[in-house]
């Protein structure tokens, strides 16, 4: 399916039925169906093995907190080295 595109006139101003504002839910609505009409789902499957995906701000926590834990143990590796 190929969508029309509008031309424009040398000011910028739209030569035909667009909206000066651009509205999604138009667009959206009949991609969404076609998407649906042809098979693709939007639903987690249970049985599936592929691992459930993680949010990437849990990652960057827990990267934060392995790095900090080697920060706190190259300190106090040093502050040893520093007292013997």
């Amino acid at each position: 399916m190929t969508e029309a595109i509008e031309t424009r006139t040398p000011d910028s101003r739209p030569t035909g039925g667009l909206s000066a504002q651009y509205q999604p839910g138009d667009l959206e609505q009949r991609r969404y169906e076609r998407w649906v009409s042809e098979g693709y789902r939007f639903t987690a499957d249970p049985a599936s093995a592929k691992p459930a995906p993680e949010p990437v701000v849990a990652k960057i926590k827990d990267r934060l907190a392995r790095a900090e834990a080697d920060l706190a143990r190259i300190n106090a590796a040093l502050r040893a080295l520093r007292s013997s």
